[in-house]
This record gives structure tokens, C-alpha cells and sequence, in this order.
């Protein structure tokens, strides 16, 4: 008869039962594991060994070393913010004194769209404040200087002005597609266009439609390659 554990799951704190795979080694309580569930690999703690059972789960545990696994196979969250400080370096950015203050991932995205727009972050880096209302106040701040600069024109529309902030944000030339009386769907097509490093001057005198064939143009194209390079893995 197989080694069997009851186990309660980390995500919910419901108690179950895993049978302990031949060869490995069987958890005391209080142990950490992973175990396989309906919804993948997921942690559990160990609260009791059961002895002689006379019953056979159908799940098993996966490993004992919880914490080895972890270092093997990091969290998304840990996977996250080993993507964000990559960011914050490729930016020129120092983000150890916004790590010390414990801002989450999110949190600490918004402060480096901030400061990548020579923004003054000290407004907006309040930690109670979700990425979400930081993410408003930035975008606010970048409204008013956008105004103030003339790149945003007197009398935009929502859709016009969030369009122009979104290219502020990727980094795109805006004076390509800010003319007052742009609509906001040429804006739109002009700014993708940009960001996947069309020529801007291909772009001039053609009409929103136009622009938008181009567009889908260059996502087939790299739709394609994608494709042409997961059939030489």
C-alpha cells in the first residue's frame, strides 16, 4: 500500500489527501509541498501522515523540497519583477531606492514610466495608491505638460488626447499625428505604425484607412515570421 499525506492547499485551505510517489521521501507536518490539483501544481502544507491507509489517491505530491522547487521555478510575481528591474536598467534607471520603500511590481512600472518622462514622481509615488490611481495621476501630469508644450492640441477629444499620450508613453515622434483635426483612429494607426518603425514619411498625405492597411500589413508579415521561425525550432 502507497504512503498517503492529508494536506491542506495554500490557495484555499481546503484539506485533502496525496498519495506519496514510490522513491520519495515522506513529509513530516508542517512541511510545504507541491502537489497536483485540478488547477495544475500548486502548494500545500502537510498536516498529517496517514498511516496504513487503506485507500489510494488518485493525485500524488510532486516534490518535498518545496523551497527548492521555488528557486527552480520562480512565482509569476517573482518572475514579474525580475522583468521590471531588467526594464528599469535597460532605461538607465536606478530602482534600488523605490525597492527598499517595498512598491510593489505595478506600482513600481508607474514609476518608471514617470521618471522615463522626466516626470517629478514625487506626486504620484504615494504607496497606498494602487498602479492604477498612479497610473491616472501620471497620466494627468503628462496631459497638463503635453498642453502646456503644445504636442497635445487645444480642443482634443479623449480619444485624440490618449492616443497622443500613448505615443508620449512608446516613445514616438506625436508631431507626426498631433495636427488639430487628426481623428483619433488616423492617430491611432499612425502611432502602431511608428512603434513597429515605419517611416514616417510613407505615411504622409494617406487617409486613416490607408494607414490602418499598412498596419495590418506589418502585423501579417510578423505573424508570418513567427510562425516561419516556431516551424525551424
Amino acid at each position: 500500500m502507497c504512503q498517503v499525506v492529508a494536506a491542506k492547499l495554500q490557495k484555499d485551505g481546503k484539506e485533502y489527501y496525496w498519495k506519496v510517489p514510490e522513491g520519495m521521501k515522506t513529509p513530516k507536518p508542517g512541511k510545504k509541498v507541491l502537489v497536483e490539483s485540478q488547477g495544475g501544481i500548486t502548494p500545500a502544507k502537510v498536516v498529517a501522515v496517514i498511516e496504513n491507509p487503506d485507500f489510494e489517491p488518485t493525485a500524488s505530491l510532486v516534490n518535498e523540497k518545496y523551497g527548492t522547487w521555488r528557486q527552480e521555478h520562480p512565482s509569476k510575481n517573482e518572475l514579474a519583477w525580475k522583468e521590471e528591474k531588467a526594464l528599469w536598467e535597460k532605461d538607465g534607471l536606478d530602482i534600488t531606492p523605490y525597492t527598499a520603500e517595498h512598491y510593489s511590481v505595478g506600482q513600481l512600472r508607474q514609476l518608471r514610466m514617470g521618471l522615463k518622462m522626466g516626470l517629478n514622481i514625487s506626486f504620484f509615488a504615494d504607496k497606498t495608491w494602487t498602479p492604477d490611481e498612479m497610473g491616472k495621476k501620471r497620466r494627468s501630469e503628462m496631459e497638463r505638460l503635453g498642453k502646456a508644450l503644445g504636442l497635445i492640441p487645444a480642443g482634443a477629444t479623449d480619444r485624440q488626447t490618449r492616443e497622443l499620450l500613448a505615443g508620449l508613453e512608446q516613445g514616438v515622434d506625436i508631431t507626426r499625428f498631433n495636427a488639430p483635426g487628426t481623428s483619433w483612429k488616423k492617430m491611432h494607426y499612425t502611432r502602431l505604425c511608428l512603434q513597429a518603425g515605419m517611416d514616417p514619411e510613407k505615411l504622409k498625405n494617406l487617409s486613416a484607412k490607408e494607414i490602418r492597411q499598412r498596419w495590418t500589413a506589418v502585423k501579417k508579415n510578423d505573424n508570418e515570421d513567427e510562425q516561419e521561425g516556431d516551424m525551424k525550432k
